[in-house]
């Protein structure tokens, strides 16, 4: 069965095994793209996840013209790329870089030229030629099977393919990478796409398993480690559309809502699948521990439940001594992670206070993922503790200066716009912050967000509405520009609408930037050149057809420094990551140069001159004060004519 009919039978049926086939398919291609992009294995794992919740969640909205396999490349990539481009994860990247091994044990040096460009490159092809390259060199698919797929004959294929080829040739001969079509047609198929990590096919899955397809499901939850404080917030999510009495009384109920709140994902025998073994644990508590400590029995949930909490310390202790002899990276490590987010929640659902506690005074590490494991623990504790009583586990731990955020965030989805203000009312002193955090949280619920806006625009308004509304919109912003900057001018808030202009300027400017031009705002400025910038980080090929649109009615309407500084954008993007040299080295005799650098300082330089003829003050002005980078640039170019 081909991509499009199990894509369908997912969306129609939420057919698993449709998407467990699909993922069996992808998940290489996904994870190597991934990789090679974040350069680090825990990233990729990150990205993978996220892709296919992305897949699962939006499967309704994969075009029809365009293979699983193309929609699944981009996709990846753009995930790995905005991933980088975090700060935090930066951090993260450069502390575990040394800890991991290169996708291949001996890659060729013709492959270690063309990998951290090779996604990009293939992403900037036409779509056909991506379609072909992504079939026969990253999917190793046969020449026989292609023509079959797309109607052709064999020899048109083949044909068709190479041409293709030779097009991503000359995409990396721009970007600086002198090859061959014959050294790419060796280097793809051998190094492209290479294994994914055998466990994280049942992380993938059970991700995807929690996000139904969009068409079916309004609030969805995916749970990447970048996420977890919005798994755990599902468990009171569910507490609050009351899922109660049998449910959560029951050892399955307590071990969905301890998936859930931990956001771990771990195997096949994750906590999920042991909830659902009924089969009963003959042993005693204690021997039954041991055998679970050891891997003989699987069950978690149903071996911890019948654990005397009182004894907790006993547990932990026997898990924690298993614990510093293994490997934090391997399957296992996470393996007895379950487990302790499991005693810790069977612990708070006993005795909250004393779980707290001892979870609160575990120390703050600047390891990321020894803190995300702290923080797995802290909502486990939180899960159990605000099924009863949320009002009284937040109170209890709003002030913690590291997991205060936690209960926040898992208190305010316990909430409704109906019952705000009532709420609100039970925590005076953290009034602002949390009318703040639940507006940004309902922003993906229609009803809710409409809710919210007749809450914070009724007359008289609540206190410290204008401080909900500014998250408000802000949040919405972020996560749908044109829905939220139509929402604001239909509700005629100028306030928000530049609110929220100014916000995607630099967030999403591919959206900010067409919706300011065409209400006749003027172009130019640090935050339009940084807007732009982005832009062209994300998808340069768009940003320059756009911006190419533009650029003759700037010019002519005397916007002339926002046409130079959009082309010095330009410039530094080409430059970096590593700005390089026009002139001739040891290593470059004949002073070769990166193609995309040369083309457009030529393009700044060209325009810089039609400027200088017209105000040739204005001209310098500006020149003066571009970055020391961009004068070198031109000044190289200009003394070569």
């Amino acid at each position: 069965m081909d991509d499009r009919s199990l894509l369908d039978r997912y969306l129609a049926n939420r057919d698993e095994s449709a998407f467990r086939e699909l993922v069996g398919r992808h998940l290489d291609l996904v994870h190597a793209v991934a990789r090679r992009v974040t350069g680090n294995d825990e990233l990729a794992r990150d990205v993978a996840q996220a892709t296919f919740v992305k897949l699962a969640r939006d499967v309704a909205k994969v075009p029809r013209t365009v293979s699983l396999a193309a929609w699944l490349h981009r996709t990846s990539r753009c995930a790995a790329v905005d991933l980088v481009r975090s700060e935090d994860r930066r951090r993260k990247r450069e502390e575990l870089a040394h800890q991991h091994a290169p996708m291949n044990a001996t890659p060729e040096p013709e492959w270690e030229r063309l990998a951290p460009v090779i996604d990009e490159a293939v992403d900037s092809l036409p779509p056909a030629d991506r379609e072909l390259v992504l079939a026969k060199y990253y999917g190793n698919e046969s020449f026989a099977g292609i023509a079959a797929r797309f109607g052709w004959t064999e020899a048109n294929a083949r044909k068709r393919a190479s041409r293709s080829l030779e097009k991503l040739r000359h995409l990396l001969v721009r970007r600086g990478l002198t090859t061959t079509a014959a050294a790419l047609a060796t280097a793809l198929p051998a190094y492209a796409v290479s294994p994914a990590p055998a466990s994280l096919t049942g992380v993938v899955l059970t991700a995807a398993a929690q996000t139904a397809p969009a068409s079916t499901l309004g609030f969805q939850i995916a749970m990447t480690t970048a996420q977890k404080s919005a798994a755990a917030a599902a468990v009171v999510a569910l507490l609050a559309s009351g899922w109660t009495g049998h449910a959560l009384g029951s050892a399955d109920g307590r071990a969905q809502q301890l998936s859930l709140a931990t956001g771990r994902q771990g195997s096949a025998t994750s906590l999920m699948t042991s909830a659902v073994d009924r089969r009963p644990v003959a042993d005693d508590p204690a021997t039954a521990f041991e055998r679970l400590l050891s891997g003989e029995d699987r069950r978690t949930w149903a071996v911890v439940s019948r654990l005397d909490a009182k004894a907790m310390s006993v547990w932990l202790g026997k898990l924690r001594e298993l614990q510093a002899t293994t490997p934090r990276s391997s399957g296992e490590w996470e393996r007895l992670a379950e487990i302790e987010s499991a005693l810790y929640f069977h612990w708070a659902d006993a005795d909250p206070q004393a779980a707290w506690k001892d979870v609160a005074a575990i120390p703050e590490s600047n390891e990321s993922n020894v803190r995300q494991h702290t923080q797995a623990l802290v909502r486990s504790v939180l899960a159990a503790w605000m099924r009863r009583s949320p009002d009284e586990a937040f109170t209890a731990t709003k002030n913690h200066p590291d997991h205060g955020h936690i209960a926040r965030d898992m208190l305010i989805l316990t909430w409704t716009p109906e019952t705000l203000e009532e709420n609100l009312a039970k925590h005076p002193d953290k009034r602002r912050d949390l009318l703040g955090w639940f507006c940004s949280s309902v922003i993906g619920d229609e009803a809710k967000r409409e809710a919210v806006i007749r809450f914070l625009l009724q007359k008289p308004g609540p206190k410290d509405a204008d401080w909900g509304r500014m998250l408000f919109f802000r949040s919405w912003g972020y996560e749908d520009f044109n829905a939220a900057m139509a929402r604001a001018e239909a509700l005629e808030l100028p306030d928000m609408v530049q609110l929220i202009f100014r916000d995607n300027l630099t967030m999403t400017p591919a959206q900010a930037m067409p919706w300011a031009i065409s209400k006749g705002l003027k172009p130019g400025g640090p935050q339009w050149e940084k807007g732009y910038r982005e832009w062209l980080g994300r998808d340069a090929g768009s940003a320059r057809a756009w911006f190419e649109t533009q650029a003759p009615a700037w010019e002519r309407d005397g916007h002339d420094a926002a046409v130079a500084g959009f082309l010095a954008a330009e410039l530094a993007n080409a430059m970096s990551p590593h700005p390089r040299t026009f002139k001739a080295t040891a290593s470059n005799p004949n002073g070769v140069v990166d193609a995309d650098v040369k083309a457009a300082v030529e393009r700044l330089s060209g325009f810089l001159a039609r400027w200088n003829a017209k105000d040739s003050t204005a001209e310098s002005k500006w020149r003066n004060a571009a970055s020391k980078e961009t004068r070198d640039r031109l000044a190289e170019t200009e003394a070569a004519r």
